[in-house]
């Protein structure tokens, strides 16, 4: 699997914030109960996964094996990015009014 490296830097990440909280609470207090983790993997597109598998049971199987939070593509941080500039742009116009 591609992202196991990656994986194992979340991995490598929680355990530090656990065992060396003490160095980082004055910067981020906190940390231990408030962070989530997740992995960005390639495109949303057939060729990225296989041909015979939903791309979204696929993430929540890579999900679940790898003890992250969430797992995103590319594809899915363009529409998370797109809608919050549709959300500010529509407070910034409803300020205006």
């Amino acid at each position: 699997m591609a992202v196991t490296h990656a994986a194992f830097q979340v991995a490598e990440w929680k355990h530090y914030i656990n065992r060396h909280y003490d160095l980082i609470k004055s910067r981020y207090p906190g940390i231990p109960g408030s962070y989530t983790t997740a992995l960005i993997i390639g495109r949303e597109t057939a060729s990225s996964f296989r041909a015979t598998e939903d791309p979204h049971q696929y993430l929540a199987l890579v999900r679940e094996q790898l003890s992250v939070d969430e797992v995103l593509t590319y594809d899915d941080l363009v529409h998370r990015a797109r809608a919050a500039v549709a959300q500010l742009q529509a407070l910034a116009d409803a300020a205006t009014r």
